[in-house]
């Protein structure tokens, strides 16, 4: 293990900060107890394979290491795809491959491995430190938001898109991916990317907020809907059925834009080419003005429409949404200042969803977005300053080669600014002095 600053608090069954730490600090490189590949020639393995592969990599273990691998958490019901495995695997085989799928981190596009230390960390839909794999396949724990000395150590399996996601979506993911159930204090509260304007309130012009409460004792996310919070302003608490009905019409307005303009990603993606091909055009999809439209008219509702309830601009995801698309739809349209608008109202939802001085991926691509629409009025310093901090910001997370890296990179060279390339990565340690 190398820059060893956790431990594992055995009666809390949780990883803990030796000592306090800032956003970006490495608390821990360690290397895989095994790995696997989990594809072959045909593509990714089926279940059956994939549960051989561990079991012959855990016999290959020492008997410390195989004891090692035993001890950490296993769920008490096997994960998606158990009923593949095969039936001649030992109890403890069973259990290692049981383990290893419920607690492994993706070391490459292909393989897995088993990290002991990292693997006993809890998971949290709001963490705050995140796991990567460095290029010699360790696995290092970096810090999100700041930590105290002895402060409980939280990882999300999820990326930061899925973060933004509500509750329900979330557990599936995890229930139907990792095979447990996310017991954290974010999903165990109130769900924070679905708060809704209060109908009492919206029918005389004011703004409440209400949203689904806190799951009961043994809720899960299908009983969701069930019961919402009182409102903020008036204190009234509106019907579950009725919420939900108000609530459902939304995502189903924006499934009904042009399919050009549903993908965040392909949008994004989109400018980042064009961005970095001298002299290209980008592509118009069709549908970018129905986007900007809808965006325009949900953050103009703030919560309430014609009397109705609607999505909160600054805490649901539809709108957190639909602001990082609208973002991409001003740039391409040459609209600037909506551009600039629309790219701070995602970082907000990011900031409040996520933690206002966490780290994310999804924080820095608002901050690009801006700088995009600094260069695009004209403001050059401006611009290079928001592309530096987005750059700062996606450099902690050493990532190489990743698409954003590589577009703000070559925004900044553009504006003249290699030296603030060369800064970021060096205050990051991708480069040595």
């Amino acid at each position: 293990e190398r820059c060893a600053r956790v431990y594992y608090d055995v009666a809390g069954q949780c990883l803990r900060a030796s000592r306090g730490a800032a956003p970006g600090d490495v608390l821990l490189e360690e290397a895989a107890l095994f790995s696997v590949l989990e594809v072959d020639d045909r593509g990714r393995l089926d279940e059956t394979l994939r549960a051989r592969r561990i079991a012959a990599a855990f016999r290959g273990l020492s008997s410390t290491d195989r004891a090692t691998t035993l001890s950490l958490y296993c769920p008490e019901q096997p994960p998606p795809g158990s009923e593949h495995w095969p039936s001649n695997l030992s109890a403890d085989e069973t259990r290692a491959v049981s383990i290893f799928r419920s607690n492994a981190f993706a070391n490459s596009d292909t393989s897995a491995g088993l990290y002991p230390m990292s693997a006993r960390s809890n998971t949290s839909c709001r963490p705050n430190i995140s796991a990567s794999v460095t290029d010699d396949g360790a696995n290092r724990l970096l810090v999100l938001a700041p930590v105290q000395a002895g402060e409980e150590l939280l990882v999300s399996y999820l990326p930061d898109a899925d973060l933004l996601k509500p509750r329900a979506r979330r557990q599936r993911i995890i229930q139907g991916t990792w095979g447990f159930c996310c017991n954290c204090a974010r999903c165990n509260g109130p769900d924070d990317v679905r708060a809704m304007g209060c109908p009492s309130c919206a029918a005389q012009g004011r703004h409440g907020r209400v949203m689904p409460e806190a799951l009961p004792a043994g809720g899960t996310a299908t009983t969701e809907d069930t019961t919402w919070t009182c409102c903020s302003e008036c204190g009234a608490r509106p019907s579950g059925e009725a919420m939900a009905a108000a609530e459902a019409t939304w995502p189903q307005r924006c499934k009904e834009l042009p399919k050009g303009v549903r993908s965040l990603e392909v949008l994004r993606k989109n400018r980042y080419r064009t961005a970095q091909r001298d002299g290209a055009r980008p592509r118009m999809p069709d549908g970018l003005n129905d986007l900007v439209d809808l965006h325009a008219r949900l953050t103009a509702a703030d919560g309430t429409q014609d009397g109705v309830s609607a999505p909160a601009p600054e805490a649901h995801w539809v709108p957190g949404m639909l602001a990082a698309s609208a973002a991409e739809s001003h740039l391409l349209l040459g609209q600037a200042e909506e551009a600039v608008a629309a790219a701070k109202q995602r970082l907000d939802f990011v900031r409040r969803a996520l933690g206002p001085g966490a780290l994310s991926l999804e924080s820095a691509e608002a901050v690009a977005a801006q700088g995009a629409a600094a260069k695009l009025a004209g403001d050059r310093e401006g611009a290079i300053a928001l592309f530096s901090e987005a750059l700062t910001e996606t450099a902690v997370f050493r990532m190489g080669h990743h698409y954003l890296d590589e577009y703000i990179c070559s925004e900044l060279v553009a504006l003249g600014a290699e030296e603030e390339v060369y800064f970021a990565s060096l205050e990051a340690g991708v480069l040595d002095e």
